[in-house]
């Protein structure tokens, strides 16, 4: 027996508060001293995607992602940070990029994805969850060359 369906756009969980072990933003991130250190980097222009981040929290469930809007919330001067629980962490945006450890790399693997994918939209992704517990994510429909196994 298996249960097939796509996801809603706009639906969102906050994490628990109380979990210790989900991903913090480090202080660092914040420090114009520490991100000053950066380098000159091409970022992609639609990290702020709700489609993108969708992908992203299919794909990579650990990394937390803030994004700050640029001056009148400019899309293109936005500046996102991204955080896993192992202490990895990524500001990216108006042309530079400070990371430590390398999240960076993982943000930047799934963005390339969703663009090889074409972009999907969060309505085109679904879920098969099969009675033996196995969960697989798809884009367009179930038997859809552009799928991926979800690891408990």
């Amino acid at each position: 027996m298996t249960a097939s369906g796509r996801f809603l756009s706009r639906a969102a969980f906050m994490l628990s508060r109380a979990d210790p072990a989900a991903a913090m933003i480090p202080d660092a991130a914040f420090d114009p001293a520490i991100v000053g250190l950066g380098h000159p980097a091409d970022t992609p222009p639609d990290l702020r995607d709700d489609n993108f981040t969708a992908w992203l929290h299919l794909h990579s469930p650990e990394i937390v992602q803030v994004t700050l809007p640029g001056p009148d919330d400019s899309p293109s001067q936005a500046e996102h940070i991204f955080a896993n629980r192992a202490g990895s962490w990524a500001r990216v945006g108006n042309g530079r990029i400070t990371q430590v450890g390398p999240i960076w790399r993982d943000v930047h693997d799934a963005h390339t994805r969703w663009a090889h994918a074409g972009r999907p939209e969060v309505e085109q992704i679904g879920l098969t969850v099969r009675d033996d517990g196995h969960h697989t994510l798809w884009v367009d429909n179930p038997s859809s060359t552009q799928r991926w196994n979800l690891t408990p």
